[in-house]
């Protein structure tokens, strides 16, 4: 049992050097229901397009859009835009 939690601490230690954090962007992603991966790509295009992230993954939320299809997300900050 030592063994596997030794090998636990020291993956953490490899392959996550940086504990996870919480910021707006991914509070926004949960309340809009949408898949946390997706959070680097909305900001890029986000950026792209001169929108808040936090507003594309808002305008993902709604119907049309199931489980923040990437297809979507670039059409939806231009909607923004």
């Amino acid at each position: 049992m030592h063994a596997f939690l030794d090998a636990a601490v020291l993956a953490e230690r490899e392959f996550m050097p940086v504990p996870p954090a919480i910021d707006l962007v991914s509070i926004v992603s949960g309340l809009a229901g949408m898949f946390s991966g997706f959070k680097n790509r909305v900001l890029d295009i986000a950026s792209r397009v001169h929108v808040d992230p936090r507003d594309v993954f808002l305008e993902l939320s709604r119907p049309r859009a199931v489980a923040g299809h990437g297809d979507l997300m670039f059409d939806g900050a231009m909607e923004l835009s």
